[in-house]
């Protein structure tokens, strides 16, 4: 089509209304799709930030075991404590291996088992129950996400860090005046946690591995019902 042929149509009303119209409705169309592009984006974006966060949401109760590694105390005799317990809501079962000591968390309320029966502590054993499945929750989703590893089996691991003070003030309520970092790692399968590393060398010269399992296949359990066993 040369400049003359052009200069004809548009000097055609009907046709130069119905090119502006087409103009107008590429223009809007393309404005569409982009905002829907960025829709999308942004949501899928929303779920990979929220993905750790959900899923340990979703732990109403569970099967554990914790293998707490102490860094740097050569003077301490036991330097590694590996726990096998059980949660259901704000009830807690747990052994620790080294001591062959059985402890009951109920409503935030620690007790050890002696003689037959649970006694009141008046002191919490490896803060466990600030390690909770909630607790881990309210650390992830106020960390800094680093990374992401996609494994070939369908497994995902994501890495956070958080300041030394940011993580007392959430896991102590009290700030720090140490410097660094502290360091979460988080492994999934699916859409399950199953494994949680903390290193908090920076912090309190501990490493803490949490392994999950029985997710949400725990039943219902009292301290009356572990001393009825």
């Amino acid at each position: 089509m040369n400049i003359k042929n052009i200069k004809e149509y548009f000097s055609n009303k009907r046709y130069r209304a119905l090119t502006i119209l087409f103009v107008y409705i590429l223009f809007f169309t393309l404005i569409f799709s982009f905002m829907s592009f960025d829709d999308a984006r942004d949501f899928y974006e929303s779920e990979e930030k929220s993905f750790s966060s959900n899923s340990l949401f979703r732990l109403k109760n569970y099967e554990f075991h914790y293998d707490i590694e102490f860094l740097n105390e050569l003077d301490f005799p036991i330097t590694k404590y590996s726990i096998d317990g059980k949660t259901y809501g704000k009830n807690t079962l747990f052994y620790i291996n080294e001591t062959m000591q059985t402890y009951f968390i109920e409503n935030n309320v620690y007790y050890i088992f002696n003689n037959g029966q649970f006694q009141k502590l008046n002191e919490e054993i490896f803060d466990i129950n600030k390690l909770s499945a909630e607790n881990i929750y309210s650390y992830l989703s106020q960390a800094n996400k680093e990374s992401t590893t996609n494994y070939e089996n369908g497994n995902k691991k994501e890495s956070y860090s958080m300041s030394v003070n940011d993580f007392s003030k959430l896991h102590m309520d009290e700030t720090s005046d140490k410097v660094g970092y502290v360091y979460i790692d988080s492994y999934y399968n699916k859409n399950n946690i199953t494994k949680i590393v903390l290193n908090l060398g920076n912090y309190n010269n501990t490493k803490i591995s949490i392994e999950y399992n029985k997710i949400n296949e725990v039943r219902k359990f009292t301290k009356e019902d572990t001393l009825s066993m």
